[in-house]
Formats: C-alpha cells, structure tokens, sequence
C-alpha cells in the first residue's frame, strides 16, 4: 500500500488531521514583556482555549494584573467575568483602570461552591458561543479568584446549612477530578480560565508556605538513606519520604514529585536553627535550620518556626518492631522479676536485662523466646557460692524506653488476662503451695503496705474473677483454691519444663513450644525542642524545597528520624497538570523620600512563567504597578518598558543616561517627558516587536 492509499484508508477510518493543531489566538495582556514570556510575541498573550494560573503572595498584583488582562479581552470585542470566591473585587478601581462593567460585556459572580463557578463559566462560554453575538474568534476570559478560597461542594451538608471543616483533602481532590473537563470545555467553546491562587511564596516557589529549609537541612528517606534537601533539589530525587496524613493521623510513605531551589536568603532575614531530642536516631538529636516562616507541626497544630521555643512539641516518626505476641510476651516479663533500664533521657531508650540465679534456664528460655526479633548479648557475672552465672542485655530501643512507666506494675499490665502474660509472672513472682490445697502466693514486695496491693486485688477479681486476700506488710497476693486452680489451668501450656513445680502435678507436662510474631508498625510521637536560636548565614546554602504528593509535608531533620514540616499548597497538585500557562508572582515595595519620610508609591511586581506549553518556561519580567494620591493604582508600561527593552539589548544605557533612536541620549524621566507618550509607546511597542 503506497501512503496515498494509505491517506485515504486513514482518512475513511479515522478523519484527517486537524486543521487546528495549536493556538492561533490570544488574549493580550496589555504588557508586550508579558506577551514575550508567555508565548514568544509580544503580541501574544493568553492563549485562548486553555486553562491558565497566576499565583503568588498577598497583595502581589494578581487581582490587578487579571482586571488588566480582562479590560484587554473587552477591548478586542470579547467578554470578561470574574468568579468572586474571596468576595473582595473593587469594581470601582477596575473601571477606573478601564473595565466596562456593563452586562453582559463583563459578567460578574460570587459562586457558592468551587463546582458552581466552573459550571457557570462553562455555561456562559457555551451560550455566549451559541448566540454569536460576539466573533467566533473574540476572547472570552474568565477570572477565577480564588483556588484557595474556593469551597468544595463535598465540605457543605446536604441542606448547604453547615460546614464539615474537617475534610482537608477535599479541595485537592475536587480540582483534579474537574479541571481535565473545564480544560475540554475551554477548547470547546473557545474560551479561557485564568486561575488565581493565594500562595504566600516567592516566584519559582510552587508549593508551600514562603517557607523553605536551609541547603544542609537532612531528609531521611522511607528506603532507609538520607541527602540533604540540597542535594535533593539538585538531583531531582524523586524517592519515598515518609508524611503525616491529618486526615487519618498516620504517619505515610508519599514521593517527592517537584523540587524547589528559592535561591539565597533575603537581605534582613535570619535562618532559625532548632535541635530537638530524638527516638531512634544515633546521637540523640534532630536538628534543622528553617525560614521564619516555615510551619512545623506541633501537638497543637502547625506553628511558624518563629513562634516556637524551647519546650515545645513537635511531631516525629517512632518505628515500632514489637507487637503482636512479642509486645504481650514482653509485658508479661516486665511485670515480674526482671530489669529495664534507660540509657538516658537525651537519648529515650531502654534495654531489658535478664538474670535468675534460681533458675538460669529459665532465664535462657525467655532470651531465646525474644532473641528472634531482638538482639541480646550475654555478660558473666558472679554468683555468690553458686559461682558464675550469665546475665542477658538487650539492645536499646525506644519502644522498651516507652514501657519503663510499667516496668514491674502488674496492675497495669494484666488488665487483659492474656494466659502467656500470667504465667510470667506466676514464674517469676508466684509460689505453689501444695500442701492441703493448691493454693498461688504471688510477692509484690516492692509494694508492700501500699494501696497497691488492695488495688491490685480489686482489679483482679473485678475484672477477672480471680479471689485473693492481701497481705500488706509481705506485698502478698494470696489467691483462693478455686482461683489457683484457674490461674494453673490458664497457663499451663506456657510453663516449660524447667519451671513445672509452678504447677500442680496434674497439670504438668502440658508444656507446648511456641513462636513469638510481632509486626512492625509506624506511628507519630512528640520530640521536644532543646534549643532554638538564630541560625549561621553558611554560605553556598540557600533556600530550598520540595513538593510531596497528597499529604503535602515531610520529615526533617536528621538521617535516621526528623519532624514534620509543611509544603503544602491549596488546591492539590492539578493545576500544574491542566494549566497551559502558570505564572508565579512575586513583589518588592517602591518607596519614595518625601519631605523626609519614606513612602509606599507603589511596587515591582515579578512574573516567571513556572510552567509553559506554548514556549520555554522559566523565562521572567517585572512590571511597576504605581498608585496615585487618591489610592488608585496603574500599571507603568512606558518606564518598565524601557527597562526590559535595555535588558534584551534593545536600548543602550550609559550610567544613568538611555541612547534613544534619534541618536540622542536621555535621563529616563526627561526621555519619557520629552517624547509624547503615545508615540513614545509605539516606537517601545516596534522595538520589542524586532
């Protein structure tokens, strides 16, 4: 088959090709610097059909800079409307600005719901198309204001009366499960969505707070490695960090999926060093350097780093490896004759030692009943007359440091009567009298005339039927006939041979060997602050950051543990997958002296395209957003102009003085008063454009 009949076959199976296989229209932005970054023409702009985002601090510019962009939709023939999810527009500095506010040339909402706006902006689109009352190929640009204020509808009850404020995942599922059908609404009806968001952040600093962590700060992996987030960034490692779900409270393994460097720390900012203790790490400590602003999460929530002290609380990571059969084996040794000890506060772990002149086999049968999922080391020591004997050590862990609270505290400890539990501490505690009726005295010396003991009756009996009498001043327990004869019969098949006289003879040589199973869990628990303190200005080492998928916060801290920090951003992760153009803001204030007082006259808005389809990305431009007397601001494209266009070459600047195209040379200011503004704007408009 030769490929014109091969044309024509795929032509009958499938259709040809799309006559349309890109953008060919734009919505300008009234900036040609801006038109530039976002699609390689100053003449460009928005790309019509698609979704897009602009996002960026409090009071970035981005309510402006959209009203700019929708007067500029309305002045090509189309149609603008705003979704005012944060019920703040101003309409009266808009049509200042130049927006027509007359219906239905601008269409103006304050939806209830995140999916009542889209609808409506879908309806409206699809209507304004269907009437042709506009040209087919007129913009229409809706302003979404804003993500992060948007409210699912899954967080209203049904009669839309009260709110569930406890679904903090709601926002980032409903955005990703409808922006891929606005995103073939907008293609379909030929309009645009420019999304805003409130984050508080630098440009190129997708996710989070303004928060990030010093270039040497230490993230351990689930895998068991660790890198510093500068090393993270820069590699663009993209392994499991473990992550804290709010939602469940469960500490969760979860991908890095971007990275951030935010470039050094700005002028006039401090670093904030914490060190806090540690569970399960080799020196005891987790120690971070954090932005003032970076949110950590502490017992009450989360907390800026700068409003943290010594004392305070914060959220880390405990690997449990003892539960299950092993955990109730262990409390049943600890309830009786046995040793934990701590190695220190600092470092909250504890190892268990075991020793029994008595009955050395014993105490070898319950090390090697441990010593499959915990390592023991055996130390000589001496015995009186009975010579030499082995005392067993375990390892340090923390989850044996968690126990010491119960440490031969049987009242708490047989709360539930797990038989393999009782008999050790029948063994260890308890004596057999045989010599009318058996009978079980168990010691608590250690408790004698203490409450305690009464306590520990009462508890027994109530709770499991067990009668016995106290003997205060002994720390005895002595239990009745009938009792002593269910306590044998319960433990029997856990009383090994070399302990059979703990037992009636009847019931001996019951003995069934047995496995200890444990399951490993992770869970959180709190590592309180040590010291907290300006950090050191290191050099080389900046502000960095990732995004973590779902949860959207991390452990910090050290290679083995940390805490918990936050990154995450309203909204979930979709606008990065169905936006065209995404826009990071950032500001710097414009002060000016006047009469000797400093005086906010206006800012400079910073835009970086974080994410382009339509040319490279990454590519950044600022524009002087002024005010005047009364408090109404606009947008200075002659002045901002000229500084891009010295920037790409296009105007040459000697010191302060700017070679115009008449060969002259200017002051900035006596060049933008000497030539008349609109000229002046067009011949900025033709050199940008060459």
């Amino acid at each position: 088959m030769g490929m014109e009949a091969l044309a024509k076959a795929l032509t009958a199976a499938i259709g040809g090709n799309r006559e349309n296989q890109g953008v060919s229209h734009f919505i300008d932005t009234g900036f040609p610097p801006l038109n530039q970054i976002i699609c390689n023409n100053p003449e460009g702009g928005l790309p019509q059909g698609r979704l897009c985002e602009m996002y960026g601090p409090s009071s970035s510019g981005k309510t402006a800079l959209a009203t700019m962009m929708m007067i500029q939709a309305q002045q090509a023939g189309g149609i603008a409307g705003f979704m005012d999810h944060e019920r703040s527009f101003d309409i009266k500095l808009a049509k200042n600005m130049g927006l027509n506010d007359t219906f239905p040339h601008w269409i103006y909402q304050q939806p209830a719901t995140w999916e009542e706006s889209n609808m409506n902006m879908a309806k409206a689109a699809k209507t304004i198309r269907e009437e042709k009352a506009i040209p087919a190929d007129a913009p229409i640009l809706f302003v979404f204001d804003s993500i992060a204020s948007a409210l699912p509808k899954s967080m209203l009850d049904k009669d839309m009366d009260e709110f569930n404020m406890n679904d903090t995942t709601a926002l980032a599922r409903v955005t990703s499960t409808t922006l891929k059908v606005m995103a073939a609404f907008a293609e379909k009806y030929n309009f645009t969505i420019l999304y805003l968001n409130q984050i508080r952040t630098k440009p190129g600093v997708v996710y989070g707070d303004p928060t990030c962590l010093r270039g040497d700060t230490v993230v351990p992996f689930v895998d068991g490695t660790s890198a510093t987030i500068r090393e993270i960034v820069d590699g663009r490692i993209d392994k499991s960090v473990w992550s804290f779900n709010e939602e469940t409270r469960e500490l969760e393994p979860k991908k890095i999926i971007d990275w951030h460097d935010n470039g050094p720390l700005p002028k006039g900012e401090d670093w904030i060093f914490i060190r806090t203790d540690a569970v399960q790490t080799k020196n005891g400590a987790i120690g971070m350097t954090v932005t003032a602003d970076h949110k950590i999460l502490t017992e009450g929530g989360w907390e800026r780093a700068d409003a943290l002290g010594v004392g305070s609380r914060l959220v880390t990571k405990v690997e449990s490896s003892i539960g299950g059969s092993l955990a109730e084996f262990i409390e049943g040794v600890i309830a009786g004759d046995s040793c934990l000890r701590a190695m220190g506060s600092n470092r909250k772990t504890a190892n268990l030692l075991i020793q029994d002149s008595n009955d050395p086999e014993y105490a070898k049968w319950k090390v090697e009943k441990m010593a499959k999922h915990i390592r023991f080391s055996s130390v000589p020591v001496a015995w009186g007359e009975s010579g030499v004997g082995v005392r067993y050590d375990s390892e340090f862990m923390h989850e044996l440091y968690e126990m010491l609270p119960y440490k031969r505290d049987p009242l708490s400890l047989l709360q539930s009567l797990a038989p393999m539990k009782l008999a050790l501490w029948i063994m260890d505690d308890g004596h057999l009298a045989t010599d009318r009726e058996c009978r079980y005295t168990v010691s608590v010396k250690r408790k004698k005339n203490d409450d305690y003991m009464d306590d520990l009756a009462d508890m027994l009996f109530e709770k499991h039927g067990l009668r016995s009498r106290v003997r205060s001043r002994e720390g005895a327990l002595i239990f009745d006939s009938e009792s002593s004869l269910k306590i044998a019969k319960l433990i029997a098949p856990f009383v090994p041979p070399c302990m059979e006289r703990k037992l009636p003879e009847a019931l001996r040589g019951q003995y069934v060997d047995f496995d200890l199973w444990t399951e490993s869990t992770v869970r959180s628990s709190f590592a309180t602050i040590k010291e907290i303190r300006k950090g050191s200005q290191h050099r080389g080492f900046g502000r960095y950051d990732v995004t973590v998928s779902g949860n959207h916060n991390y452990l910090v801290g050290n290679k083995q543990n940390g805490v918990i920090v936050h990154n995450c951003t309203p909204g979930g992760g979709a606008m990065e997958f169905y936006s065209t153009v995404r826009i990071a803001l950032g500001r710097k204030k414009i002060m000016e002296d006047r009469g000797g007082v400093k005086t906010f006259v206006g800012q400079e808005i910073s835009m970086k395209t974080t994410k382009n389809k339509l040319t490279r990305p990454f590519q950044e431009i600022s524009w002087r957003m002024m005010f005047n007397e009364d408090g109404t601001g606009y947008f200075d494209v002659t002045g901002s102009m000229i500084d891009w266009l010295i920037g790409k070459g296009k105007l040459v600047q000697s010191g302060a003085r700017i070679t115009w195209t008449d060969g002259k040379s200017y002051y900035k200011k006596a060049l933008i008063q000497h030539i008349d503004e609109a000229k002046l704007q067009d011949e900025l408009f033709a050199l940008a454009k060459s």
